[in-house]
């Protein structure tokens, strides 16, 4: 897949995950949760991508929140694969790469060492960097 066919694909598969998401209607300014005097004002999709992204990786960092993360998905009868939720935070990780550098930059870089080291992180790597 070359660049803008993978820019495309990101895209698309954020625009399915926006129809299960709730967009607000006003910008918001987020701060790191790790230097929070580090601030960026986000616009309502941008928000409710980086509100879904936050979420997924806070219940991915430990594999106790990950059987409950799926059980919950399976519960909503939209089930997953552990593999496909990796996926979904590598799209979103990549849409905001590509459509929000500097959001990414201030707010998510830093997030990618507390999903683990098993190999569906390391499959996750290798889809979001090369």
């Amino acid at each position: 897949m070359n660049d803008q066919e993978r820019i495309g694909w990101v895209n698309n598969q954020i625009d399915e995950l926006l129809k299960e998401l709730s967009v607000g209607k006003e910008s918001e300014i987020i701060s790191n949760e790790f230097s929070p005097d580090i601030e960026v004002e986000l616009d309502p999709v941008a928000v409710a991508v980086y509100d879904y992204l936050m979420g997924i990786v806070a219940a991915t960092g430990n594999p106790e929140n990950m059987q409950v993360m799926l059980e919950l998905y399976r519960l909503s009868g939209k089930p997953k694969t552990e593999k496909e939720i990796y996926n979904q935070i590598a799209v979103a990780s990549m849409w905001f790469m590509i459509n929000r550098p500097e959001a990414y930059y201030k707010l998510i870089s830093g997030l990618f060492s507390r999903l683990g080291q098993g190999q569906e992180f390391k499959d996750f790597l290798l889809f979001l960097f090369f």
